[in-house]
């Protein structure tokens, strides 16, 4: 049964909150909850509950009541399981500790540099060692140096130019391509990409800006990607996309 607002509460702001947590704002700490869960796309680390005041029977009374929903071993969505793109992502960045960052697919994903490909969700940690799988969440070990961390929406991300490196070290050239085309549309920041000494992937990378001026193949469709293969594979010269000529975008020039 639903909860009324407490009489001279307003009860908009009321309906509001049930729509997103699934419980009133009633007593204080559950409304610092609230506060937390709006910053965080929705999701709250154990720490952090404890750190507003709740002991560990407070936080289990209230996954047995579903007002906490796991997402990760210590992580939880806030009032009801479901999350947004953005509340899997830092739900995974949390889980990972302070010092971890969204990285790789997933960064170029929150950057809008690639579209999103199955429930994968990388993140990179700054420790030595081979990197693992935590369910959906891949977890790579390497340095991270605060040069390479932002945030973005709230989520600590590595940076548009240390996230292509790290695509560099996997994505195929084509694919590498497109990341720089659509980073360059962004207007996003990428002179650092070729002070990375020792990084695979910042070679690639730059042997790719060398010979592909980033923008001049931005493309729209799959059918243009395929295109540009049939003109790669044929050794033709690589036209201008989505050009104007006489008033007129064309696809191909």
């Amino acid at each position: 049964m639903r909860a009324e607002p407490p009489r001279g509460a307003n009860p908009g702001a009321g309906r509001v909150l049930v729509d997103m947590y699934g419980f009133l704002d009633q007593v204080p700490v559950d409304r610092a909850i609230v506060r937390l869960a709006e910053r965080q796309h929705g999701v709250a680390t154990r720490a952090q509950l404890t750190a507003l005041g709740f002991g560990k029977g407070a936080i289990d009374a209230r996954i047995r009541a579903e007002r906490l929903h796991r997402v990760h071993q210590g992580v939880y969505a806030v009032g009801r399981p479901s999350l947004t793109r953005e509340g899997r992502f830092m739900a995974a960045v949390l889980s990972c500790g302070p010092a971890a960052a969204l990285s790789h697919f997933a960064a170029a994903v929150l950057w809008r540099l690639l579209t999103e490909r199955g429930p994968r969700i990388d993140v990179t940690v700054p420790r030595g060692g081979q990197r693992r799988r935590r369910g959906a969440v891949i977890i790579h070990r390497s340095a991270l140096p605060a040069a390479d961390i932002t945030h973005r929406d709230g989520i600590r991300v590595t940076t548009p130019a240390r996230t292509l490196i790290d695509l560099a070290d996997v994505l195929p050239r084509r694919r590498l391509e497109r990341a720089l085309d659509e980073a360059a549309y962004l207007r996003l920041d990428l002179a650092p990409v070729s002070s990375r000494p020792g990084r695979r992937g910042a070679g690639v990378l730059a042997q790719v800006i060398a010979m592909h001026a980033p923008g001049s193949t931005r493309t729209r469709s799959e059918l243009e990607e395929r295109m540009l293969s049939l003109c790669d594979r044929f050794r033709l010269p690589t036209p201008e996309v989505n050009t104007t000529v006489q008033g007129h975008e064309v696809d191909f020039l």
